[in-house]
């Protein structure tokens, strides 16, 4: 984080004005935290449940083939970071974020349908586009709060209780039904990715 103890001293008389106002008057810091707090969750379960997953719905895999593929997984999450800050210089975070949301909600539903092969590809998929996702939710969050930046970054870390919340509801919805059914909840979290991405420009604006 950039050292922020001698900002007030360097901004002007209406960013110092600006500067004063309260967290809770900027939309785009409150949805940036309750959107880390699901965007956090989804990781987590996609993560967790992957090897299970493949295990149910791909059949002759074992458990060391399912945890071959989740190596891939995160390797395409890796990738995906570097590829993506590359696109961003093109595209604004915004609209990229908004875009993998939607990509990621739709391969949550492929992953839903349970098809042989195909669930665990697409869930795969999943970490690609999952890759710019935290940063940029907490660069969106704390871009506008001047000093308050440094305690506005401290609620978005906390934001990540999420992932220890959703193996919670994962794991229910695995053991009485089936583990496909279970990233429905990372599908409506990416909804949710999608909706504060989309409305960001809105809600920075409303900021008063």
């Amino acid at each position: 984080m950039p050292d922020l103890r001698d900002v007030e001293s360097a901004l002007d008389e209406k960013n110092a004005s600006a500067n004063q106002r309260s967290l809770t008057s900027h939309r785009e810091f409150i949805g940036g935290v309750i959107t880390q707090f699901f965007y956090v969750a989804a990781q987590v379960g996609v993560g967790a449940f992957f090897i299970n997953l493949t295990l149910e719905t791909w059949s002759g895999f074992e458990a060391k083939d399912a945890s071959y593929l989740l190596s891939i997984g995160l390797l395409a999450f890796m990738i995906g970071r570097f590829v993506s800050t590359g696109i961003m210089t093109r595209i604004p975070a915004s609209r990229l974020l908004a875009i993998y949301g939607i990509i990621n909600i739709v391969l949550c539903g492929i992953v839903m349908t349970g098809a042989p092969g195909v669930a665990s590809i697409a869930a795969i998929g999943i970490f690609f586009f999952m890759s710019i996702m935290f940063p940029t939710i907490f660069a969106m969050g704390v871009k506008n709060l001047g000093s308050k930046t440094k305690i506005g970054s401290s609620f978005m870390i906390m934001a990540i209780v999420g992932g220890a919340v959703m193996p919670y509801f994962m794991g229910k919805i695995a053991d009485g039904h089936h583990t496909a059914l279970s990233y429905g909840l990372p599908l409506v979290c990416f909804i949710i990715v999608a909706v504060y991405a989309a409305l960001y420009d809105r809600l920075s604006a409303k900021t008063v």
